[in-house]
């Protein structure tokens, strides 16, 4: 990451290259990015505005981002199921891995093939 006070090293170098979207996100100031843990899974995290770094994933298979809202909160992927969650909020399930998730207006959605779905609130 660079911003004003320089470059900020959010992840260390890994063998395979960050890729977009999934390894990292940027929206409304905060970052939702992957980092490998210490058994070299790769964990989600969000970094607020004010560079408040939160862990969001534990678990011992890697993760992936699905979309990063303009208030923090973030949708991952874990295995074959997705995921909600943020700084200050419980770990959700929400559905299978097969849909894409997007915030529009305030609310959480997933499309699945020609199907849209809102995701209840938390």
């Amino acid at each position: 990451m660079f911003g004003i006070a320089g470059e900020t090293i959010l992840s260390p170098p890994r063998s395979q290259s960050p890729s977009p979207g999934f390894d990292y996100q940027l929206n409304s100031g905060w970052i939702a990015f992957t980092k490998s843990g210490s058994d070299s899974t790769l964990q989600v995290w969000v970094r607020s505005p004010s560079g408040q770094e939160t862990k969001i994933t534990f678990w011992g298979t890697s993760s992936r981002i699905g979309a990063l809202s303009p208030d923090g909160e973030v949708t991952f992927i874990n295995g074959n199921r997705m995921y909600l969650s943020g700084p200050g909020l419980t770990t959700t399930e929400i559905g299978s891995s097969l849909g894409r998730s997007f915030w529009q207006d305030g609310q959480w959605y997933v499309t699945i093939g020609g199907s849209l779905f809102r995701v209840g609130q938390l």
